[in-house]
């Protein structure tokens, strides 16, 4: 009796544990409390007021965030991977995301779309110099 109980009651923390950790939605920290690049704050704008400066037929900035410009105080080393032939959701040099070079380094294409949630296996990389 006591070992059918134990089995029931571990299966059961068995589930619970996969609800907490697959079914329930994942949260992202706020990108204001994450580490921002090292400088001075120039400005904060619009997405649209950008995305018109930039006059790009297919816009990188979602017109429900800002974007911020910061002028960094030390170098500091991005990259940003696209794919212009991806048939789906094509993308460019020029866009919204790019992410720290230290954080790709030694990562396949295709690790790096998985670890960054990409929409295509990115077959192009542009290093940015903040």
């Amino acid at each position: 009796m006591i070992s059918g109980f134990l089995t029931g009651w571990r299966k059961g923390q068995i589930i619970a544990l996969f609800v907490l950790v697959f079914c329930l939605p994942a949260r992202a920290e706020d990108w204001r409390n994450l580490v921002q690049p090292v400088g001075s704050l120039l400005a904060v704008e619009t997405a649209n007021t950008v995305n018109v400066r930039l006059g790009l037929a297919n816009p990188p900035f979602d017109l429900a965030t800002d974007v911020t410009t910061i002028q960094s105080t030390t170098p500091l080393y991005f990259v940003r991977f696209y794919n212009p032939t991806a048939p789906i959701n094509p993308s460019g040099a020029v866009g919204s995301w790019v992410m720290r070079s230290a954080e790709v380094r030694g990562l396949t294409l295709a690790q790096v779309r998985d670890k960054f949630a990409l929409p295509a296996l990115p077959n192009s990389m542009a290093m940015v110099l903040g």
